[in-house]
């Protein structure tokens, strides 16, 4: 039986170990402890054990034991079952949570409702109170009469607010281009630099703008669960690769520098529709390589796929295109800046 693959937040210094619910694929759990070393990873690993009814033994954290995120394998358990499991798990707890924010909701409308009610407020206009109508001396022989009385309030100069910087579009919810990508703009370059910077070991989402948006994986897969493929499968493995590159720098990863991404324009071709389970169509660009500097001498590591969106390049296949176990794979890593080859692949 294959093993269930589940990507979990950390979220440190609850009152107690819980499971907190489901969001966007990810898995949301409460722990105790206040940090995310080893006594954080143990609790996670003994409620999800729980939870799924499996032993603490099945559980196994593949990435992220030093962060929030995590990515864990489940064995003996396939992944229908554990995301049954989770979700009922979690159900009741999120039915408690709703309760308690209705009722917060009806205390709220409550007392909005008493305030404006008047509450033994002295009435507008009643005789001897501050809020009625003063009354001005009665001339011998006259009628009283309102005295008029102007109250000015004083001006206030408002601090003039700097206009806030909406945020760019995920271009990922944009649709499609056929615009053919260039390696040589200022956005790729950037996006290249984040990825090295986390396998030098900087933090994985230093990483993540590099990658093919889920956005727009789900407008080009014609599956069952795009969203759910992008998280568990793909961007769970980039995750892995990412480590297995930082593993390979050994003790100078801190150190290194990327100096350049290789690749040759040549080699990109257009996958039409229809193709790999493909809504729309895309630009491929196979065996790129990232060139950097290790202790004086250049080195280089490959990129297995990039492939376009919108006129960029994202990578999907950091490692193999097709692997053949869990762990996280290097991509052709040698001495120089390597050479690339030519590949059809989806």
């Amino acid at each position: 039986m294959a093993g269930a693959r589940l990507s979990v937040r950390v979220h440190p210094g609850a009152r107690h170990d819980a499971l907190e619910g489901r969001r966007g694929g990810v898995v949301h759990v409460g722990v105790a402890d206040a940090g995310t070393g080893p006594a954080a990873n143990r609790a996670v690993i003994a409620l999800l054990a729980e939870r799924l009814g499996v032993a603490d033994g099945q559980v196994t954290i593949l990435f992220g034991e030093h962060e929030r995120l995590k990515e864990i394998a489940v064995e003996g358990l396939d992944q229908a079952s554990a995301d049954a499991r989770l979700d009922r798990a979690t159900g009741p707890r999120r039915a408690r949570i709703a309760a308690v924010l209705a009722a917060v909701a009806v205390a709220a409308l409550v007392a909005v409702l008493v305030s404006s009610s008047g509450g033994g407020s002295p009435r507008a206009g009643a005789s001897g109170s501050d809020g009625g109508v003063p009354i001005a001396a009665t001339p011998t022989g006259g009628t009283p009469h309102a005295a008029t009385t102007t109250h000015r309030s004083p001006r206030r100069h408002r601090a003039r607010s700097r206009p806030r910087r909406r945020p760019a579009p995920d271009p990922g919810t944009l649709p499609q281009t056929a615009a053919r990508p260039s390696a040589r703009t200022r956005g790729f370059t950037e996006r290249m630099r984040g990825l090295w910077r986390a396998i030098a070991g900087g933090p994985v989402s230093a990483a993540r703008p590099a990658y093919f948006p889920e956005a727009a994986y789900v407008q080009l897969k014609s599956i069952g669960d795009p969203a759910g493929d992008w998280l568990n499968r793909l961007y769970a493995d980039y995750r892995l690769d990412i480590a297995a590159a930082h593993r390979l720098l050994g003790a100078q990863a801190a150190s290194t520098r990327l100096l350049r991404t290789d690749t040759v324009a040549a080699y990109a071709h257009w996958v039409p529709p229809a193709v790999c389970e493909n809504r729309v169509g895309y630009w491929e660009l196979p065996n790129a390589r990232l060139v950097y500097d290790s202790g004086g001498q250049v080195r280089s590591i490959g990129i297995a796929s990039m492939i376009s969106w919108r006129g960029a390049w994202y990578v999907v296949h950091l490692g193999l295109v097709a692997k053949n176990s869990v762990g996280g794979v290097v991509d052709a890593p040698g001495a120089g800046p390597g050479t690339s080859a030519p590949s059809n692949t989806c």
